[in-house]
């Protein structure tokens, strides 16, 4: 290697290192985790807002959508090969007929779990949003599981392809 070439190497390993730190989307915390979490739940029981700025009703969320949630789990629900088939945060192929907030849990203050009654008909289920209190204030949502079942996290298995099923 030429010695010349070593601080241009530098240079654009500093740059992939940082582009990789750098925020994967402009989160917008939300002003509670109630909240983060209706904004991503809205979209499947209200149409209007299908397409708005953060729309997770779809196989694959818009990586330019602007969803109150983690670094961590808009690089996940934008990870087509461990998303499946259907749409990751309701564990879905087709929308809810309704989507219904049952309870806010807070662990310690700067975590809350959120579930949500998504209404199938007979396949009707409950799950569990993880939502993180940010630093300088505001909510986002961190991950999903199947209520009471926390094995069941988007970041365990292949989430969309893994319906929560009430027991």
């Amino acid at each position: 290697m030429n010695w010349l070439s070593l601080p241009r190497l530098v240079v654009a390993l500093t740059a992939v290192v940082l582009a990789e730190a750098a925020p994967a989307h402009a989160a917008k915390p939300a002003p509670s985790a109630a909240q983060a979490v209706r904004i991503l739940v809205r979209p499947f029981y209200t149409p209007r807002y299908a397409l708005a700025t953060c729309s997770t009703a779809s196989p694959r969320v818009d990586p330019r959508s602007v969803c109150p949630v983690t670094n961590r789990l808009q690089r996940r629900l934008r990870a087509p090969r461990h998303m499946g088939d259907g749409i990751p945060l309701c564990r879905c192929q087709n929308p809810p007929r309704t989507v219904r907030l049952e309870r806010v849990t807070s662990s310690n203050g700067r975590m809350a779990h959120v579930t949500i009654w998504w209404d199938f008909g007979p396949g009707s289920y409950r799950s569990t949003f993880v939502v993180i209190q940010q630093p300088g204030g505001g909510w986002l949502v961190d991950d999903e599981y199947c209520a009471g079942r926390p094995y069941t996290s988007v970041y365990n298995g292949i989430a969309g392809a893994t319906p929560c099923y009430h027991r």
